[in-house]
């Protein structure tokens, strides 16, 4: 009995224990670990394909035009990738109906772990290799913009990850006969653009 009430103190001790943080020099096994995102020069393209397939965690993913009306799909296929600091943290697509028409709506969010940084961007919707609707923008600012400041991590803005004060947003409108058209065959891709300014890559 003695034995047993003995062995419950310590058990007792060590659980009340307090737990520090673990602080040391990293190791470059650590520093392997921590910065495993894929540098990608610029111009840097991200295909989306938009049939059913896999997602990039390995999830099972239905085809876009699977989609509900007015449902917001989130795609972060471009995870783990960066380009000159710069990442596209997801894009959102959503599919309306509206009357006899289809209208997509593209969001994408944009980060950078510079301060400030100029960037170019371009989406557009792809079918069987032709674009079909394309949108650009030439300037973009992310980081920080006049009267506020930015971390690491980008500002957030419209719900998603993004240094940007308002993630680039585009609507296209399709008739219903060149959405049918869009799905025979091979499915549709969304291709995303991210160009870093020539002056910031000239340093």
């Amino acid at each position: 009995m003695r034995k047993m009430l003995v062995q419950a103190c310590m058990l007792g001790a060590l659980s009340a224990w307090p737990l520090y943080p673990q602080v040391r020099q990293a190791t470059p096994e650590d520093m392997a670990t921590a910065t495993n995102s894929r540098e990608i020069p610029s111009p840097m393209l991200v295909d989306i394909p938009l049939g059913a397939g896999t997602s990039p965690n390995g999830k099972p993913r239905k085809a876009f035009n699977d989609s509900p009306a007015g449902v917001t799909r989130a795609y972060n296929d471009a995870t783990g990738y960066v380009c000159d600091k710069a990442r596209i943290g997801v894009v959102l697509l959503r599919l309306e109906d509206r009357r006899g028409k289809k209208r997509i709506t593209a969001t994408t969010a944009l980060s950078t772990e510079w301060i400030r940084q100029h960037v170019a961007l371009s989406v557009a919707l792809l079918s069987k290799g032709k674009e079909v609707r394309r949108q650009q923008w030439d300037d973009l600012v992310l980081g920080a913009t006049k009267g506020a400041a930015v971390n690491a991590m980008g500002n957030y803005a419209l719900g998603i990850g993004t240094s940007n004060s308002k993630a680039p947003s585009v609507e296209w409108d399709l008739s219903d006969s060149e959405w049918s058209v869009l799905w025979e065959g091979e499915a549709p891709t969304l291709r995303v653009i991210l160009t870093i300014a020539k002056d910031e890559e000239d340093g």
